[in-house]
């Protein structure tokens, strides 16, 4: 995971607030099942206001220091019945039990990351990680777009690869340095 860089230049690139909290914790289902830490949805959902402040604080310290809280990293993994014979361990998938805080806090680092990212680093190319930019809608562009230049008498060629692999051949160190540019650190 990727942490921003406290350095003196970009030390505020991404100004977390409280209120985004406060709606991460208004909006938990109090059905959630409880993480390692014990503590409930209904309980956090409850107090969510209040702790608001303090936990965007601990979020800002978590991004500045770059450490992720260890009882965040226990996850209970529970075994969930699919179907067929019970005493069969492959007729069971495994559901990660993860701290409701833990991922109220990664909510709002990915809510502030992403829009970091679309106003500093996305370009108007930029068709994957992005809200309502997803491979659907490049290939429903595309296709109009295509279909436009077949009406106007316009050729087309296309080129298609297999990029099934494509992240695990990227570049780590290039990926680093650009991360870098933009203000964020490792």
């Amino acid at each position: 995971m990727f942490f921003f860089d406290p350095g003196p230049t970009h030390q505020h690139v991404i100004k977390f607030n409280s209120n985004c909290c406060k709606r991460l914790f208004k909006r938990l289902s109090i059905n959630c099942s409880t993480g390692p830490d014990d503590l409930s949805a209904r309980i956090l959902k409850f107090i969510g206001p209040l702790i608001a402040i303090p936990f965007t604080r601990l979020i800002r310290k978590i991004v500045d220091e770059g450490f992720w809280p260890d009882a965040w990293r226990i996850h209970r993994i529970v075994p969930l019945f699919k179907k067929g014979l019970y005493f069969l361990p492959s007729n069971y998938r495994g559901i990660h039990i993860t701290s409701i805080l833990s991922k109220i806090a990664e909510r709002l680092i990915v809510y502030w990351l992403s829009m970091f990212l679309e106003r500093s680093a996305f370009s108007a190319n930029q068709w994957a990680y992005r809200k309502k930019c997803g491979a659907k809608d490049l290939l429903a562009f595309l296709m109009c777009a295509w279909t436009l230049a077949c009406c106007r008498g316009q050729q087309i060629g296309v080129y298609l690869s297999d990029i099934s692999g494509a992240f695990d051949k990227v570049y780590f160190n290039f990926l680093l340095a650009k991360l870098r540019q933009l203000g964020l650190g490792e």
